[in-house]
């Protein structure tokens, strides 16, 4: 397996979330391609519990981001951009917040394996700033508080000569 794919995909697959644009299935397409990153490194770490993580993370974010635009009318890059203000009521962004935050304890399962395989923290810092962008839906900050943690994946992915055995 091509290490350096690994990181190109990452990387790729990080800013992608983040720029996710205007259309839902963009977004999706973000999740399937970091998806696939984390099953290569899987295997290629040989670390098979990473799978699983991987597979509940894929579905419990693509869920999160339908029921973003479901509850805002918008998809998360719209609202890091602050194109669309926030007028949801708080209980609905409550359930917002408690939806991106179960997608968030498999990325954290997921980039803690990595940061332990690669010694790079800044694959925790995402993960971090990922479940404090889950709770941040709350406040209206959820956007672009997750935008930074996939900002912080990348740099992980980019600068990390990953996955040293």
């Amino acid at each position: 397996m091509e290490v350096g794919l690994i990181r190109l995909l990452g990387f790729l697959g990080a800013l992608v979330f983040v720029l996710e644009g205007i259309m839902i299935p963009v977004s999706l397409a973000a999740h399937i391609i970091l998806y696939i990153v984390f099953r290569m490194a899987a295997q290629y770490l040989n670390v098979q519990s990473l799978n699983r993580d991987t597979l509940l993370w894929f579905i419990t974010a693509s869920f999160a981001t339908v029921v973003t635009y479901v509850v805002t009318r918008s998809t998360p890059m719209v609202l890091v951009l602050g194109v669309l203000g926030y007028s949801v009521p708080r209980e609905q962004l409550a359930v917002l917040s408690m939806v991106w935050l179960v997608s968030a304890l498999f990325y954290w399962n997921i980039t803690e394996k990595m940061r332990r395989f690669t010694g790079k923290a800044s694959f925790t810092v995402s993960a971090i700033l990922y479940v404090a962008g889950s709770v941040a839906f709350t406040v209206y900050l959820g956007a672009p508080v997750l935008a930074a943690a996939f900002f912080t994946l990348a740099y992980a992915f980019y600068t990390s000569y990953i996955f040293k055995k």
